[in-house]
């Protein structure tokens, strides 16, 4: 399971069609992305997506750009 810090449905759908695992986008608000950086960015979502889930798991301050 991959855990999709999105609201982009076509996002999701091609990581599932590429990777072949269930694609989760928690429901939860978009966080305001005010980074400095692309790196900031990522994080903020990333973070926002790991505290709207409640189990634990590992986030990576990472992107997958398709």
């Amino acid at each position: 399971m991959i855990l999709l810090a999105s609201h982009n449905a076509a996002k999701a759908a091609e990581l599932k069609r590429l990777t072949g695992l269930e694609v989760v986008t928690p429901d939860y608000p978009e966080p305001v992305e005010d980074g400095l950086s692309f790196k900031e960015n990522a994080l903020i979502k990333a973070r926002a997506g790991a505290k709207a889930v409640s189990y634990t798991h590992l986030t990576l301050p990472t992107i997958l750009l398709v």
